[in-house]
């Protein structure tokens, strides 16, 4: 799927293609061009339908959109070699053909700006014969090769993919000459027969909205092998038409000469005759090479398209990789029989030979091999064949194999013509290989990407499965402690060694739940599953409410909390009151904790008021939790949202877990808004977050009730069946109820709870989830 923000990104499809489908009403799968705004451009599918409303009329069209650019440029790029290979044949003049390329190469990249060189190398003669320039619309006058961009990739022999800054710098350093109006990106690539450069097909890009990629250069050179072949292809039918017109003039006006220059036409025609049947057998085995997926059909298959040409009774192709110390032969036909697989080292051969030196080898006979494989120090691989021929195998680049043929019969097989014409073939071969290499690690690694997300999916199933257990072995216990607490502490009074050493257990075991609660809450983050529950929340007893819980601490800390209301605020809203409460706390809390002289406030105001799509009112507040504190160094302010993460000195660092402000961040980001943070080394720090939220009422039964200490209740004795496992949970609620005036019964696991409840018909049960034999949940 597309992973990138349209609206940042990409251009909207066009209005009259958001028509189509408002007209037809349909489901459909489309794919069409857009482009980056960065000028580059994606191919995408967009698979998509309406929406209509209860009269049936179209709302709006939604879909997905998915980049398939590879899969596109690859389509096009086969259904291009096919349409080169038809235009050439179907094309009578030269002009038509010409544009009728421009118009095959537009599909693939943008050429608005196109043109077709030829260069003549004996006259050193720059020509233009097919110019489309929106700028300068006149085509430039042939001339003599000079340091134009067209000749530098004439001179180079690579393709070039030039911006504005590239060009002003080889110009500088005299490589180049601008001619004409300047480009801002540049894209030219040369045409070739063999190693003779034929010309340049070039394009140029005069609006940052269209740019081009090193993708798009290669795809140009792909593409510029077989409109290279093609353009010989015509240029020898229109020489052909012309020794044909030039023969029928020599008929009229030199009779006598007809016979000798009729024979010296025949030799030129056959010659050319053959040339284009080479050239064709090019373009078939290009069509095949560029049609097939399967790398050993696609061997299989260039092996009979070679055999068209050459004897290939002994044909082999061979694969190495940058750096290994190996090569494979991959397709090794001996004799006509297809031989197995085999590895040898580097050094072995010819094969690691031209591996080595990069370059093509000819040894007509076999006393010529054997005297080159002395000569060299090559290593005899089998028996010395009496013709060999082999080439190198280079895409980007980059030498990926070795493609040979020979015989064991004849010899002066070979000669230096037709080893240009199998280099011509290697280079196809090379960038197949290449591709098919790309595409099998491509698959290795979605299979690794797969295993790795099925592990990763395992680890975090185990790791909420351990979170789950652990959050109920430690709150077990912590229930306990923190209920014997209280108990202790409704004992003692409220002074006295037992109330204070009461009251430090109590503080010690609410921290501990908060680091519980926090490590929980982040995994909860982490896994996508902390989830809002928007209730309604009288508001100014709410802050009235947070205010004085961080009270008592700023009082045992010597300085002031301050709480400001800047606008009319709403009475009621819809907000989920446990986590906006858990940010609030955090911060001030946080707030008291790093200042130790002057104050902490909170200011909460109304932004703005409105309404949602439904029609509800809402309004936007924002919470500033503003303190005279140590402050957070610039560096710093970023470490602070990060989990386990706490900034500052050392020495002002205080006790937690450091995930405080991640979590709040997460929350806030949940609630539609965004935690920021302004801060002053000894001056103090401000947090602050703006969120919208929905304005409702309230009834006086959803009102804060005042909380009473409660010594007992009215009516009947009442009995509670308390079942658990632990023996301290049962004991700490026995001690809590019976005081109240409740009966207690107690059982172990969940079938002593059920034959208890079965016996004395307990009033109310109070049951563990997670017990021995039967669960709460089997037990009711």
């Amino acid at each position: 799927m597309l992973e990138v923000d349209i609206k940042k990104e990409l251009y909207f499809a066009p209005e009259e293609r958001i028509s189509h489908f408002l007209d037809t009403g349909q489901e459909k799968i489309e794919v069409f061009r857009m482009r980056r705004k960065d000028g580059s451009e994606i191919w995408v599918e967009d698979h998509g339908h309406n929406i209509h409303d209860e009269q049936g009329r179209v709302v709006f069209h939604e879909g997905i959109i998915r980049d398939v650019t590879e899969r596109r440029r690859a389509e096009l790029l086969q259904a291009t070699l096919y349409r080169i290979a038809a235009e050439a044949s179907s094309v009578e003049d030269l002009p038509a053909f010409y544009a009728a390329l421009h118009r095959i190469v537009d599909e693939l990249v943008p050429a608005r700006n196109f043109y077709i060189a030829l260069y003549d190398e004996p006259t050193h003669m720059v020509s233009f014969p097919f110019w489309v320039n929106e700028v300068d619309p006149e085509p430039p006058l042939p001339r003599m090769a000079g340091k134009g961009l067209t000749e530098y990739v004439i001179r180079t022999g690579q393709p070039s993919l030039l911006t504005s800054e590239r060009a002003e710098e080889l110009r500088r350093q005299g490589e180049i000459e601008i001619i004409g109006p300047r480009s801002v990106d540049w894209l030219g690539v040369p045409l070739k027969d063999g190693e003779r450069t034929l010309g340049v097909l070039a394009m140029q890009s005069y609006t940052p909205a269209v740019r081009y990629t090193n993708q798009d250069k290669d795809l140009l050179v792909f593409v510029s092998q077989y409109i290279a072949t093609a353009l010989e292809r015509k240029q020898t039918q229109a020489d052909l038409r012309h020794y044909q017109e030039h023969l029928e003039d020599l008929v009229h006006t030199r009779t006598t000469e007809l016979t000798a220059t009729n024979e010296q036409l025949q030799v030129e025609i056959a010659e050319r005759k053959r040339r284009i049947t080479e050239l064709s057998i090019l373009n078939e085995i290009g069509r095949s090479l560029s049609s097939m997926l399967n790398l050993d059909e696609l061997l299989e298959a260039l092996h009979g398209q070679v055999g068209r040409i050459f004897d290939t009774t002994n044909f082999y192709i061979a694969t190495y990789k940058e750096g290994s110390d190996e090569w494979t032969s991959i397709f090794h036909i001996e004799h006509g029989q297809r031989q197995p697989v085999i590895q040898y080292k580097l050094g072995f051969g010819l094969t690691g030979y031209i591996i080595h030196s990069r370059k093509p080898v000819l040894l007509r006979s076999r006393t010529e091999r054997l005297a080159f494989e002395k000569e060299c120090g090559i290593e005899i691989l089998g028996e010395p064949a009496w013709s060999w021929m082999g080439v190198p195998l280079i895409a980007a680049g980059e030498i990926v194999g070795v493609m040979a043929i020979q015989s064991y019969e004849r010899e002066n097989l070979y000669n230096e013509q037709e080893l240009v014409l199998f280099s011509t073939i290697g280079a196809q071969v090379a960038i197949v290989l290449k591709n098919a290499r790309l595409f099998a690690e491509t698959q290795h690694r979605a299979v690794e990407l797969k295993t790795a997300k099925e592990k990763a999916d395992a680890a975090n199933q185990s790791k909420s499965v351990f979170l789950a257990n652990m959050s109920h072995e430690l709150r077990t216990p912590l229930n306990a402690i923190l209920g014997y607490a209280h108990i202790l502490k409704r004992q003692a009074g409220d002074t006295g060694p037992v109330a204070d050493g009461a009251a430090i257990i109590q503080q010690s075991g609410e921290y501990l739940l908060t680091l519980i609660n926090d490590v929980l809450d982040l995994a909860k983050v982490e896994a996508g599953k902390l989830d809002l529950h928007p209730i309604p929340v009288h508001l100014p007893g709410f802050l009235r409410q947070i205010t004085g819980i961080i009270q008592t601490r700023a009082e045992a800390k010597g300085i002031s909390l301050s709480y400001e209301v800047l606008s009319d605020l709403p009475d009621c809203v819809l907000v989920d009151e446990t986590r906006l409460r858990q940010v609030l706390l955090n911060l001030l809390s946080n707030a008291v904790k790093f200042t130790a002289r002057g104050g902490v406030s909170l200011s909460v105001e109304m932004l703005a008021e409105g309404r949602s799509e439904a029609g509800e009112p809402q309004a936007t507040l924002r919470f500033t939790v503003e303190d005279t504190g140590v402050g957070i160094p610039a560096e710093q302010i970023d470490l602070i949202f990060k989990p386990f993460e706490q900034a500052g000195e050392p020495g002002f660092r205080v006790e937690g877990t450091g995930l405080g402000l991640s979590i709040s961040r997460q929350i806030v980001k949940l609630m539609g808004g965004q935690l920021q943070v302004k801060s002053t080394v000894e001056q103090g720090s401000t947090f602050w977050f703006e969120v919208t939220v929905s304005v409702t009422t309230i009834t006086e039964a959803e009102r804060p009730i005042p909380i009473h200490q409660i010594v007992g209740y009215e009516g009947a004795r009442r009995t509670v069946l308390v079942a658990d496992d632990k023996s301290y949970n049962r004991l700490l609620l026995a001690d809590m109820l019976q005081p109240l005036g409740f009966t207690i019964i107690t059982a172990g696991n969940g079938q002593e709870a059920v034959d208890a409840a079965l016996q004395q018909r307990p009033d109310v049960m109070v049951l563990d989830l997670v017990m021995p034999i039967k669960t709460g949940i089997e037990v009711i």
